[in-house]
């Protein structure tokens, strides 16, 4: 497979990679964070469609995806229609970066919704892998958010500074 980075608009030398880049390559997490660029801009865009919600959680802090290292979290609402617009946007990052999610390490969590529009979803996404989410481990990562926007750190318990 060959990479091409645009530097300054003018396409640069295109390099080849077998698999991968090695973990270790300097190369590595720059074109980790060029193709997560990617992915968050197409997903920003989704906010123009007339469809488009917010999960009802992640819409003060306008939060569609999080990244870390090799993983992914998407949150949306939980309506067929809305899941068809982020599968559809994830599907054209595939194909543009050539990255993949394996169905077989992929999950997907309900909270607060039918099992018809569960049925719907799984249907769309191909996803067989199906958890309800507890309402306490909710709770528990609102909690984590909140302490980690609030004072920057997950672990201490040290409180707020007041704005």
């Amino acid at each position: 497979m060959s990479y091409f980075i645009n530097i300054n608009g003018s396409p640069a030398i295109p390099f080849d990679t077998r698999r991968g880049v090695r973990q270790r390559d300097p190369m590595s997490p720059l074109l980790f964070v060029l193709a997560m660029e990617y992915l968050t801009s197409s997903l920003k865009n989704l906010k123009d469609q007339p469809n488009f919600n917010y999960h009802p959680r992640c819409e003060k802090l306008s939060i569609i995806q999080l990244s870390f290292a090799d993983d992914l979290l998407l949150f949306c609402r939980g309506d067929r229609v809305f899941v068809q617009l982020l599968y559809e946007c994830f599907n054209s990052f595939s194909q543009a970066s050539g990255l993949v999610a394996n169905q077989n390490k992929s999950s997907i969590y309900f909270g607060g919704v039918s099992n018809v529009v569960q049925q719907e979803i799984t249907q769309i996404t191909g996803l067989t892998q199906i958890f309800p989410l507890p309402k306490k481990i909710i709770q528990q990562v609102e909690g984590i958010c909140r302490k980690f926007l609030w004072t920057g750190d997950t672990s201490s318990s040290k409180k707020a500074l007041v704005a």
